[in-house]
């Protein structure tokens, strides 16, 4: 898998491209698709880390979702379409454990025994956020809260938040909120650091980052 990055600067400054620097793990991420210093701005001056907040806080006094192995089979008074899960896509992910190196919106889908987030949704619906939060809790990351979101423009998503104790010192704790938007099939990916210092990072992109990359990220965007 080709996973590149190029993330955004903390909202408060304009945009910087990641260096040279982080040609060591650039290769396990996926595209991104900046969306601009105005944009990130305005998220963080109104509904800064929706994906953290909305969903539940990174803070270790935030209350914790469990990370239970999701229902092997959807509900069939919740199903909306015939098309079932295809569980030789399930058992393929299961077995390359492609989470170790980030999970990708396509390995997620997999997982789900699909190939996109409309696919898996239509089939699962409000199980989707419970599922991702596993996945994650499979990366390393604890899972604090989740749920099914609709923005002021309409989009659908997936809100998860997520934090895990960095190594490299960066902070105390690092919060991590991510949104699966199920048309775009992207993740939106918001980083920062607890107790907030102001440090924090926010991208769109195709695949969320291990804690040993948010981390990374995180200290190379201080």
């Amino acid at each position: 898998m080709n996973k590149r990055i190029n993330p955004a600067k903390n909202p408060s400054e304009e945009h910087v491209d990641i260096s040279a620097r982080e040609a060591g793990y650039k290769r396990r991420f996926g595209r991104i698709f900046v969306t601009g210093a105005a944009l990130v701005a305005a998220v963080a001056g109104s509904v800064a880390l929706v994906g953290c907040d909305q969903a539940g806080s990174t803070g270790t006094d935030a209350p914790s979702a469990e990370a239970s192995a999701p229902n092997s089979a959807a509900d069939e008074t919740t199903a909306t379409t015939s098309t079932d899960p295809d569980t030789d896509k399930i058992q393929a992910y299961e077995d390359a454990e492609a989470y170790t190196d980030g999970l990708s919106v396509s390995e997620f889908a997999n997982s789900c025994g699909f190939d996109t987030l409309s696919e898996a949704y239509a089939y699962w619906e409000d199980d989707i956020p419970s599922r991702l939060q596993y996945e994650m809790s499979k990366m390393g990351y604890h899972t604090n809260g989740y749920e099914m979101v609709t923005n002021p423009q309409g989009e659908l998503f997936a809100s998860i938040a997520a934090s895990f104790t960095p190594d490299n010192g960066i902070a105390k704790l690092v919060g991590v909120g991510v949104e699966a938007y199920i048309d775009r099939n992207a993740f939106t990916i918001r980083i920062h650091g607890v107790p907030n210092n102001d440090v924090r990072t926010e991208y769109d992109t195709d695949t969320i980052p291990t804690p040993d990359e948010a981390a990374q990220i995180l200290a190379d965007n201080s």
